[in-house]
């Protein structure tokens, strides 16, 4: 972990490395992404919630940040016991704290795994 002045900690799994190898698939573009996201099951677009289409450039940021270790990611989720519902949210962004890409959305599951810990 990095300790800092602000309210804010960063943690790293310390797996990515810059010198693993490009996997062998062909990487799909971005169009293919949107695509992709856009022709899921009903249930996963109901999951993710809505979600703002990602531009090649956003991609491309998203992918160099990645290799400089300096992409944030944060996701956060709530649990209302009088209504039984859970909730999730995640989001992007580069070291500035400028949102790159981000939801929210509900969290469907099993009344009985629903607490304030984990929804599933």
């Amino acid at each position: 972990m990095i300790e800092t002045d602000s309210i804010f900690s960063v943690t790293t799994s310390g797996l990515f490395s810059a010198d693993i190898a490009q996997s062998e698939v062909e990487n799909e573009d971005y169009e293919d992404f949107n695509d992709r996201i856009q022709a899921a099951p009903e249930f996963f677009q109901r999951l993710l919630g809505p979600l703002p289409q990602l531009t090649a450039g956003t991609i491309v940021a998203m992918g160099e940040y990645i290799m400089e270790g300096s992409l944030l990611t944060c996701s956060d989720g709530s649990y209302e016991p009088e209504n039984d519902s859970a909730c999730q949210a995640w989001v992007f962004a580069d070291k500035e704290g400028h949102l790159l890409w981000g939801s929210a959305g509900p969290i469907d599951g099993h009344p009985a795994y629903h607490h304030p810990y984990r929804s599933a």
